[in-house]
């Protein structure tokens, strides 16, 4: 069976955006594999992984930010140097 343009053209899209998540093209699968939907239906999840692990990426970045500035936002100890040395 030959695959349609549309599944040639969904296909491309989803090779391209799987080596993006996953490093390696799908080269296993082929356009006639899967109907429109069924590789629309993929191309979404792998769109929706790629959201979600930017936005836990941010969070991420926000919790180390708020943690720097609480580390950064004191007074620094002074402690005499006498407590570092062994008796």
């Amino acid at each position: 069976m030959n695959p349609s343009e549309a599944q040639l053209d969904m296909h491309g899209y989803h090779s391209d955006v799987y080596k993006e998540v996953h490093g390696i093209r799908p080269r296993w699968m082929r356009p006639e594999d899967h109907t429109l939907e069924e590789w629309q239906a993929m191309i979404d999840s792998l769109l929706e992984w790629v959201q979600d692990q930017t936005r836990r990426e941010q969070e991420g970045e926000a919790v180390h930010a708020l943690w720097k500035a609480r580390v950064t936002e004191g007074t620094p100890l002074k402690v005499p140097m006498a407590a570092f040395l062994r008796a």
